[in-house]
Formats: C-alpha cells, structure tokens, sequence
C-alpha cells in the first residue's frame, strides 16, 4: 500500500509538472521571448500560444500592441518622407531666393554704380565736346580742364570707395583702443568743411577695446562721423556725439547726432550701397554699406536707431578683445 501510494504520488507530480510547463511556464516564456522582440523593433510579430484564458487574453493584447507599433511606424516613415519632400523643396526655394536675392543685389550695386559714374562721366564727355570744338577763349580751356579733372578724379574715388568695398582687407584682426581710435578719426575730419561748427562729442572710452583692424576701424568711424555731419546740415547748435560701452562679453560703439533721423525707408536700405538720400555729387552711399561688410566680417553686427538727441543712432556691437 506504501509502495502504491508513493509510486500514484510520484505520478500525479510529474504529471502535475508537465502539465504546469505546457499551461504555464512555457507560455509565460513565449510571451517574455515575444516582449524582447518587440523591444528590439520587431513589430508586427503575432504570437501563439496554447495556454489558459488570461495568458490567452495577455498574449492577444500583447499582438495589439506589436500591430500597432507596426502601423506607427509604417505611418511615422510616411511622414518623415513627407518631410524629407517638403525639406528639400524649401532648401531648393531658399536656393532660389538666394541667387534672386544675389542677382537683384548685383543689379542695386550696377545700378548705383551707373548713376554715380554716369553723371560726372557725362559732364567730362560735355567738356571734351566743347575742347573738341576749339571756340573757346584759352582761359575757358583751361577752366574745362580743370572741371574735368575734377570730375574724373570723383570717378576714380568713387571706383576705389567700390574696391574697398568689394574686397576687404585680410590681414589679422588685433585689439584696437577706441581713445585713440575716436581722437585719431576726430583729427581727420575736423578740417572738412561739413564739420565747421559742430560739436563733436568724444567721450571718455579709456580701457574699451574692440577687434579689427586699426586702419580699416579708423576708415568705419571716419564714416560714421561724415555721415552724421551731413545729417546735422543746417540744424542749430549741431551736435555729433561717439561713445562706446561694453555690453555682456562684447562692445558697442555708438555714433549720433540731433539731426532729423532716420526715415523709414533709410533705415530698410541705408545699408545697402550707392543708396544715399544725399544730392548728386555730394555722396555715393558707400559709407554705411563699407560699415556694414567690415561689421559683418568682424562677426559684429550693425544697428539703425532713434537717437535720444532727436535724430539718428548708429550702433556697432563688436566682439570683445582678444
């Protein structure tokens, strides 16, 4: 009876066991080997499993779930190829804009350069005409002589302003004192027939520093003060003031002056060149556009504002020293 009773036990264990592997531990593998899959990427994998109800129901949600990573993913590749489309049809238009940009850029700068050339060319032309003729008095020769020597001197300023622009200077860039820098540009200036009577502020900038290159930095403040003093033009008790002041890790120099500002259109073009709001022959626009390429290649920037005078601002944020 002992040996019936341990040998029936034996047997309804072992068959108790298989029976857990197949209902229980065999799917509970499945559905962990099915998981993994799933995590590595593999969706859309479906799973079979013989076992009890729940592990049937978990097994069913667990195929839900790998379909509808698969559907995701099926409509997340769509959609990135959408964009990877409409990517590369906004570079192709920014392309486009660019060149168009460019060739409209290239036709401002020739037509500038047509109306600035073409008017002193035009008057040389006139003179050479009436030294052709011969009907003039010596005195009258030599007057037109001179005039067109004058005139094709203006030509050739404005073709070197047009160089100077076109092709900056290379050489390595240093610490530049703005004392010296404003006393230096002041100097040159201060005999021009434009600045007679106007108060030329300097202020006190001992210690700032900027980045560039000494000459072309005295030939960006030289312009600055220019074009202010045109601006200030007739106004009474005309004021030009320069200052400079660090700002976070950089510097800004800041010219202004009480005249009556900038226009709305200027501040949308003056940076342009050959656009000036000057009379023929008194301005070629070259000086704000020179600013801006030499702010633009010292990594600074170039900024047209209302000044607290009453007229305009220009601001060089520049870079601190090295």
């Amino acid at each position: 009876m002992l040996l019936y009773v341990g040998f029936s036990s034996v047997a309804i264990a072992l068959f108790g066991l298989s029976l857990l592997r197949r209902q229980l531990f065999q799917p509970i593998d499945a559905l962990q080997q099915g998981t993994a899959r799933i995590a590595k990427g593999e969706f859309g994998i479906r799973l079979e499993i013989d076992a009890a109800r729940e592990l049937q129901e978990l097994c069913a949600a667990l195929n839900s779930m790998s379909q509808s990573l698969e559907d995701y993913r099926h409509k997340t590749g769509e959609q990135v190829e959408r964009l990877r489309e409409t990517n590369r049809a906004l570079r192709e238009t920014q392309e486009a804009l660019v060149q168009s940009e460019r060739l409209a850029g290239v036709g401002r700068l020739a037509a500038g350069l047509a109306h600035e050339v073409g008017n002193p060319l035009a008057a040389v032309l006139g003179f050479v005409d009436m030294l052709a003729e011969g009907s003039q008095t010596p005195e009258v020769d030599q007057g037109l002589i001179v005039r067109s020597q004058q005139e094709l001197a203006r030509i050739h300023g404005i073709i070197r302003q047009l160089l100077d622009y076109s092709h900056p200077q290379v050489e390595s860039a240093s610490n530049v004192g703005l004392t010296q820098l404003f006393a230096e540009a002041a100097a040159s200036v201060r005999h021009l027939p434009e600045l007679h009577g106007v108060d030329l502020e300097l202020a006190d900038v001992t210690g700032i520093e900027v980045l560039g290159l000494e000459k072309e930095l005295h030939q960006v403040v030289v312009n600055l003060i220019r074009n202010a003093a045109d601006a200030v033009s007739g106004v009474e008790r005309a004021t030009i003031r320069l200052c400079a002041a660090m700002v976070g890790d950089g510097v800004d120099v800041v010219c202004e002056d009480n005249g009556p500002g900038f226009a709305t259109e200027a501040k949308n073009q003056a940076l342009e060149p050959f656009y000036t709001t000057k009379d023929v022959g008194k301005g070629t626009g070259l000086g704000l556009a020179f600013c801006f390429r030499t702010m633009e290649r010292l990594g600074g920037a170039i900024f047209l504002e209302d000044s607290a005078l009453g007229g305009a601002l220009v601001r060089l944020r520049f870079r601190g020293p090295n």
